[in-house]
């Protein structure tokens, strides 16, 4: 995980968690969807990548890289 920023540990401590659990990109969906967040963004880089990017909280977004 990368952080730009100022995150609190304790933040980037949970979401490095979450992150660790979600396999797919369909884990992330449901994971964030659970959590009353959508995603924000998609940037599709190619046919086969994308960047799907979830505001997670306040100003703090996160940014998933699938392929």
């Amino acid at each position: 995980m990368m952080v730009h920023g100022n995150v609190p540990a304790s933040m980037r401590a949970t979401f490095e968690r979450v992150a660790d659990e979600h396999r797919t990109l369909e884990h992330v969906v449901r994971y964030w969807f659970a959590q009353r967040r959508a995603v924000s963004e998609v940037v599709t880089q190619d046919e086969f990548t994308h960047d799907v990017i979830i505001q997670a909280e306040g100003q703090v977004h996160l940014v998933y890289d699938t392929t």
